[in-house]
């Protein structure tokens, strides 16, 4: 069953532009490094940056949780620390549309 792990951070504007520099060039390549998600989408709307990790299964995202997540948690609190907050999600696939 393919998933979508949402990860979801609030920003303070003075922060954004670091925020997204350190996503797009570190965090999101660290965390598709891991082997376990096919691919990333980084979203802003107003103060928020949605992150969609796409995984094949329930399997590789566990394993992402158990193996990888602590290290690359960390850092990302390391970083920023309470200037940000952060929530999480996972939403199963129901059924994919190729477009064009």
């Amino acid at each position: 069953m393919a998933l979508i792990y949402e990860v979801t951070v609030t920003v303070a504007a003075e922060d954004a532009a670091e925020f997204e520099s350190y996503m797009t060039a570190q965090h999101i390549p660290d965390v598709l490094g891991t082997g376990c998600f096919t691919d990333a989408l980084l979203a802003k709307e107003g103060s928020d940056y949605r992150t969609y990790y796409n995984v094949d299964s329930r399997d590789d995202l566990d394993r992402y949780i158990a193996e990888h997540s602590p290290r690359l948690r960390c850092d990302v609190i390391d970083r920023f620390g309470g200037r940000i907050q952060i929530s999480r999600r996972i939403l199963e696939i129901v059924q994919a549309f190729p477009g064009k």
